[in-house]
Parts: structure tokens; C-alpha cells; sequence
């Protein structure tokens, strides 16, 4: 199960956790079991958790590559900065994605009907 138990994280971290399946509680032994437990008992989907973090993780990198292409233009480069940052990208937990293939997948994983 791909869920996550935490406690505090400041510093831009807790951006990236979904009150659907991420649980920040107290530095207590009782409250992370139970936040466990709460997370056990709800039996989610994995493929439905990855999904959406891969659409947080779409998100970000799009804004990350709005701001690289603002610099470039500022610096009146006429270059590409997603073919930049992307052409250069390797992830090292699998196959690298671009943010169309990551929401094509996620409507094959929410709707596998559809194809």
C-alpha cells in the first residue's frame, strides 16, 4: 500500500501530501498506529494514489517550467526550457513520463472502460 504516516515536515514538503491518503500526526507511538490503522482500514486503491501523485508531480514540474522559460525569455535565449529540462530528465524509479502520457495513463487507470 503506497499510503503515507508522518509527522511534521515543515518547508514545503507537506505540499505534496493528500489528506486522502496521508496521515501528519503527533511524534506518539499511539497516534501513528492509529493513523496506520485509519489508512489499513480504508483499503485504497494504489493505482488511484500513484495517479494522483503523478499529477501533483505534473503540476509542479509545469510550474517549475513556466518560471525556466520566464528566465530564458528575460535572457532573450530563443530557447526551449521544458525540451531543455525534459530532454535531460532521467527518473530514476521507471519510465519517464511527460505530463500528457501521465494523465493519459490516469484516465486508463480510473476508467480502464475507456480506451
Amino acid at each position: 500500500m503506497n499510503v503515507v504516516v508522518t509527522t511534521a515536515s515543515p518547508g514545503g514538503r507537506d505540499s505534496w501530501l493528500d489528506p486522502r491518503f496521508t496521515r501528519v500526526v503527533a511524534d506518539d507511538p499511539q497516534q501513528i498506529a492509529a493513523a496506520v490503522k485509519d489508512l489499513i482500514d480504508r483499503d485504497l486503491c494504489p493505482h488511484m494514489i500513484r495517479s494522483e501523485t503523478l499529477i501533483l508531480m505534473a503540476e509542479h514540474r509545469q510550474r517549475l517550467v513556466d518560471i525556466g522559460q520566464q528566465v530564458y525569455a528575460a535572457h532573450k535565449t530563443d530557447r526551449d526550457f521544458a525540451r531543455d529540462f525534459y530532454g535531460s530528465l532521467t527518473n530514476k524509479p521507471g519510465e519517464w513520463c511527460f505530463p500528457q502520457q501521465v494523465m493519459s495513463r490516469r484516465r486508463r487507470l480510473m476508467h480502464p472502460e475507456v480506451r
